[in-house]
């Protein structure tokens, strides 16, 4: 499963070609430890089991963009952890909390590596392929991934939840879905599972340079490029046939009908910006995978 002795050197001009427009790597990340409605630095002898980030000054409401994201995945049955706002009163022990934009609630998502006080091992797709985070976006592609779930993690099932997040990303627009945001989880030592899904964001929303999936997809990349067929032969590449390669592409139909249908509601309830939700819509206007995904659902 991973390349065992690989040596990863500088940037290739290659890799340069793959830098993306990341939130992920924006943002300032703490991991801090809930107590009632309190969360607080964790220090050396207990371990946080959030991850808190706080908003940005660079992005106007990227806090509750990110919830809303998260919300409609887990809408849509894609498993994702525990989230919340938080006002700012809530959190302690950050130093110079005026230094944050004031106004916009602090993101907290709840660590599934860390459950009552204890670690289960994780292991992302860079460090299972044996590569250096510079390499996150050029080196590996989603049927590597996909055979490894088929092969060593949870087999199918697996396969059907990259499925459901795949056709997720596309449609909302998360160009950064790279291999550092795909995780294995070791709560059986023998048999790792794909992880939750985590750091899910429209990145669309901010830029209209991003447009393209984070990985190749059957030899596809740009979002205006990607279709049904596209996910048909990325099964296909995997090894599935015939009628579980039918399964799996249920899977993508009905999920990419349900992004469709509750997207706007999630976003809403959560206040995220009008102009931050236009650009999603414009986003989708311009897929071939919505038109695909709107037929299906008329018919």
């Amino acid at each position: 499963m991973r390349r065992r002795g690989a040596v990863a050197g500088r940037p290739s001009a290659d890799d340069l070609m793959e830098l993306k427009f990341s939130l992920g790597g924006m943002q300032m990340k703490f991991s801090m430890l809930r107590q009632g409605e309190r969360f607080t630095l964790s220090g050396s002898k207990r371990l946080g089991n959030y991850i808190v980030k706080p908003p940005s000054h660079d992005f106007e409401a990227l806090p509750k963009l990110e919830a809303a994201t998260m919300e409609t995945a887990r809408a849509v049955g894609i498993d994702v952890p525990e989230i919340h706002l938080l006002a700012p009163d809530r959190i302690h022990g950050l130093p110079n909390m005026a230094g944050f934009r004031q106004g916009e609630p602090f993101y907290a998502i709840r660590r599934f590596d860390r459950p009552d006080g204890g670690r289960i091992h994780v292991e992302d797709f860079a460090q299972v392929f044996n590569l250096r985070t510079h390499h996150k976006y050029g080196r590996i592609n989603y049927e590597m991934i996909g055979r490894t779930l088929l092969l060593y993690a949870g087999g199918l099932p697996d396969v059907k939840e990259m499925a459901r997040r795949l056709v997720f990303n596309v449609l909302m627009g998360n160009g950064d879905a790279h291999i550092k945001n795909w995780s294995l989880i070791y709560a059986n030592p023998l048999r790792p599972r794909l992880a939750p899904a985590y750091d899910l964001v429209s990145t669309v929303a901010y830029t209209t340079h991003d447009t393209s999936i984070a990985l190749n997809m059957a030899g596809v990349k740009l979002f205006r490029n990607i279709s049904l067929d596209t996910f048909a032969a990325l099964f296909t590449r995997i090894g599935l046939v015939d009628r579980i390669r039918e399964e799996v592409m249920e899977e993508v139909r009905t999920t990419g009908q349900q992004v469709l249908e509750t997207w706007r509601h999630q976003f809403q309830a959560i206040n995220v910006p009008e102009h931050l939700v236009m650009m999603i819509e414009a986003h989708q206007a311009e897929l071939p995978l919505t038109k695909a995904l709107v037929s299906k659902c008329i018919k």
